[in-house]
């Protein structure tokens, strides 16, 4: 298997026991769901979001790497390509699950619907420009049904 995939798997396992099987985990879903609760029941709010931020810091730190490592050359910018791509797929991840909220079972599969429309987009010959309205349509189609379907019930 590629290196990429085996930083993929290790990151999803060392987030998944953090946020799962720790107390880190619970109080940060607890910020999430509500914040002021949390911070009444004694969680330092400011504290945990800046630990939150520096663990999604070095997660994308280890993206730009990987991401440099295969490009092989220099493009200003370049990573901006991937930003509709990540939203997508966390809201796509969002949808799946039924509490909608989002997790990492939920984006992994994202990720792989959108790498499977993209890579069938680029199999028919769009361009990069047509493949990201493609897959704006897909993420705006996936959440109007939700929302469609949230509201039937």
């Amino acid at each position: 298997m590629p290196t990429p995939v085996w930083v993929l798997i290790l990151c999803v396992l060392v987030t998944w026991l953090a946020l799962h099987r720790m107390g880190f985990g619970r109080q940060v879903q607890a910020i999430g769901a509500r914040p002021g609760v949390a911070w009444y029941s004694g969680i330092r709010v400011p504290s945990r979001l800046t630990q939150v931020y520096i663990l999604a810091a070095v997660l994308a730190g280890i993206t730009g790497i990987l991401l440099s490592a295969t490009v092989r050359s220099y493009v200003p910018m370049s990573g901006n390509a991937f930003l509709l791509d990540a939203i997508g797929a966390t809201f796509i991840g969002t949808t799946i699950s039924r509490e909608r909220r989002p997790s990492i079972l939920g984006t992994l599969l994202g990720v792989a619907l959108l790498a499977m429309v993209k890579n069938g987009l680029l199999l028919i010959g769009w361009n990069f420009y047509w493949q990201q309205v493609g897959i704006g349509v897909l993420v705006f189609a996936v959440l109007a049904l939700s929302f469609g379907l949230q509201r039937r019930h």
